[in-house]
């Protein structure tokens, strides 16, 4: 057998020596110079100027002017008349009339009078008081107490002397024979009372109540109306002369009311 042969080892060349590429430093940054902001010289702050007051003038003094006072209206003598009717008497089941012009009643001014137009019929439990005159009264009164209100509604009421109602006043008056509203009733009764001279607060106040829904319904209730009558003529008696010349609106309308109805209730 033969030996193999010998393998020459190659030469191994070492690597080429690698020469180091020269690192250049970077190039050195010289600062640039900073310059300080420029110094602001602060500016010179003017005062405001002053303003130099005007010379304000006071208002000038008004001197006041000689007020004249209106003058003295002089009440004109409005009398207030008594009512009389003509019927027979019929007694009362609430004792005697208090209106009766034998006793001298009809002398008293304003007051309005009644005689037997409003009486009593029946016995015990069962009397009640009525319209005693001769017809069908109570339908004439339902008649006149309903023209009454139509024209207090309107307007076109004037005093039993002629004297002009206003027309506030006459639908006041209106709407407390009608509604018998509180409100209504109170300022009825405080125009009554504010008048100079008035009765006291208590007698109109009791009037005004009296009145309240006399008209309603178109049914008139005799015994109503004879507490509206007394309540009337005891306001009437409370009066001093300085009112009963110078009579509220509200009055005038009240007697005009209460005349119809006792004029009706005596129709033959």
């Amino acid at each position: 057998m033969q030996p193999p042969p010998v393998v020459q080892p190659t030469e191994v060349q070492p690597p080429p020596v690698v020469q180091p590429t020269e690192v250049q430093p970077p190039p050195v940054i010289q600062p640039t110079e900073v310059q300080p902001p420029p110094v602001v010289q602060p500016t010179e702050v003017q005062p405001p100027p002053v303003i130099q007051p005007t010379g304000v003038q006071p208002p000038p003094v008004i001197q006041p002017t000689d007020v004249q006072l209106p003058p003295v209206i002089q009440p004109t003598d409005v009398q207030l008349p008594p009512i009389t009717t003509e019927t027979p008497n019929v007694p009362l089941t609430s004792g005697s009339s208090d209106t009766n012009t034998s006793t001298g009643v009809q002398g008293q001014q304003g007051v309005i009078s009644t005689t037997g137009d409003i009486g009593g019929l029946g016995s015990g439990t069962g009397s009640q008081t009525i319209f005693a005159g001769t017809g069908d009264a109570q339908a004439a009164v339902n008649e006149a107490g309903s023209n009454v209100l139509g024209q207090l509604s309107a307007g076109n009421i004037n005093g039993l002397t002629g004297a002009s109602v206003s027309f506030e006043a006459q639908q006041l008056v209106a709407a407390v024979l009608t509604t018998g509203e509180v409100n209504s009733v109170n300022a009825l009764s405080t125009a009554l009372s504010s008048t100079p001279g008035a009765p006291s607060v208590e007698a109109t106040r009791r009037l005004a109540s009296k009145l309240a829904r006399l008209l309603a319904d178109g049914q008139v209730n005799a015994q109503d109306l004879l507490d509206s009558i007394r309540s009337y003529n005891e306001m009437i008696r409370q009066s001093n002369s300085e009112f009963l010349r110078n009579p509220p609106a509200e009055l005038l309308a009240i007697q005009v009311a209460l005349s119809r109805l006792i004029e009706a209730a005596g129709v033959n």
